[in-house]
């Protein structure tokens, strides 16, 4: 006999697919829990309510699994793996699959997604800039930061859900001139006190490399760093101008960081910890299955 904690699970999941609840799915005995099947919809595999993202690759032995920070669950293995193969392999390791999940959810409790509101907070070298939004009658998106503020001139046509995306890319087009702009006097200050000039200095956005350096002399930086303090981002500048000088992270790399930069080591942790405060910047959320809400 099912217990009422399985019955339950399977009602909700079925609540969930829109299947009748009379479709009942057997529990394997040789589990203690129960494990939801893989099925497909709309063209999307889904576990639960979780997405997962198949990937087959022609020479890969066996079934590796990866949560990502949005819930996704990363399934790669071979052209020939048939589904119950791999319903069964999610059952070997569906506790852990839980824990990563259970993880995730606290990261979001951390890292809470910004929304379009007034007086929502925004992170800018550090500091906390407290969103001001004016209507317009044009067309125009106009931003600026005014002392504690960031200043958002909207137009009011575009001021709601089905435009969503058109004022989340004005505003990462906003941070990014920002960023170029002080990044680049920043390079310049700490390049001259470092006698390192790269050949070229090149800004990109990218999850979560924060820079990069070339055998060539070319700095590679990730502008989204604008939202860290001024500290982690000199770590940052200094740790890729480094590189001119020593291609590597020996230990005369990290005694030349160290020179420009004694309390590095606290402001790498620091970064780690703060992976994510970046994440309203980029086009698809990496902890949220959607970009940057919206609060009605």
């Amino acid at each position: 006999m099912k217990s009422k904690v399985f019955q339950n699970a399977q009602a909700e999941l079925f609540e969930f697919l829109g299947w009748p609840q009379k479709k009942l799915i057997k529990k394997k005995k040789a589990l203690d829990y129960w494990v939801p099947p893989l099925v497909k919809l709309h063209g999307v595999y889904v576990i639960g309510k979780h997405q997962v993202e198949l990937k087959r690759k022609a020479y890969q032995k066996g079934i590796s699994f990866r949560v990502l920070p949005n819930d996704t669950l990363s399934v790669t293995t071979g052209l020939a793996t048939s589904l119950k193969e791999i319903h069964e392999a999610l059952s070997i390791h569906w506790k852990w699959i839980q824990k990563q999940w259970g993880m995730n959810k606290t990261l979001r409790t951390l890292f809470v997604q910004k929304k379009w509101t007034e007086g929502e907070s925004f992170p800018f070298v550090g500091e906390s800039k407290t969103l001001n939004i004016q209507f317009s009658k044009t067309t125009r998106f106009y931003f600026d930061f005014l002392d504690d503020e960031l200043r958002a001139l909207v137009p009011e046509k575009f001021y709601n859900k089905k435009n969503l995306e058109k004022l989340n890319s004005a505003l990462r087009q906003f941070y990014k001139r920002e960023a170029i702009s002080y990044l680049s006097s920043r390079v310049d200050t700490w390049a001259s006190s470092m006698g390192l000039f790269p050949k070229s200095v090149r800004f990109r956005a990218q999850n979560r490399r924060w820079g990069s350096c070339s055998s060539r002399g070319d700095v590679s930086l990730n502008w989204k760093i604008i939202v860290f303090s001024s500290e982690i981002i000199d770590y940052v500048l200094i740790h890729e101008l480094s590189h001119l000088k020593h291609m590597n992270h020996s230990p005369v790399f990290w005694k030349l960081v160290e020179s420009f930069c004694p309390n590095y080591k606290k402001l790498k942790v620091r970064l780690k910890e703060q992976n994510y405060d970046s994440d309203f910047l980029s086009k698809s959320s990496e902890i949220y299955m959607q970009n940057p809400g919206w609060k009605s």
